[in-house]
């Protein structure tokens, strides 16, 4: 399956030089669709004419953002933030309700770079 998002440009300059390698989200209705193998076409936005391919090569699930920040802590966030309950206040908080947390969990995604393109 391919999905298409739309990101800026920090978020996006990240994946493209293969610094951003995972994707964080709620496992709600979209989430629960992502496999392995799928495909996310990413948009950077405004103009939406430069797109990154990318493939998920591996999913993991969660109970809370906690548990799922606490595995990735090193791997992604310990340069930017001081702590786990850190990351929450600044992603987890800004994004999703608690509500929501407690009804889906959440998930990890692990992609890389297929294709680099511009789009005229």
């Amino acid at each position: 399956m391919r999905y298409i998002m739309n990101m800026n440009s920090s978020g996006f300059d990240k994946i493209k030089r293969g610094v951003k390698t995972h994707g964080y989200r709620l496992y709600d209705r979209v989430g629960r669709h992502l496999k392995i193998g799928d495909e996310i076409l990413i948009r950077l936005e405004p103009e939406l004419k430069e797109c990154v391919l990318v493939e998920i090569v591996g999913v993991a699930r969660y109970k809370t953002f906690y548990d799922m920040y606490i595995d990735f802590f090193d791997v992604d966030f310990k340069y930017r933030y001081r702590s786990v309950n850190d990351i929450l206040k600044e992603t987890f908080h800004h994004w999703y309700t608690e509500k929501e947390e407690k009804k889906y969990g959440a998930m990890a995604f692990k992609f890389v770079v297929t294709k680099t393109f511009s789009k005229l």
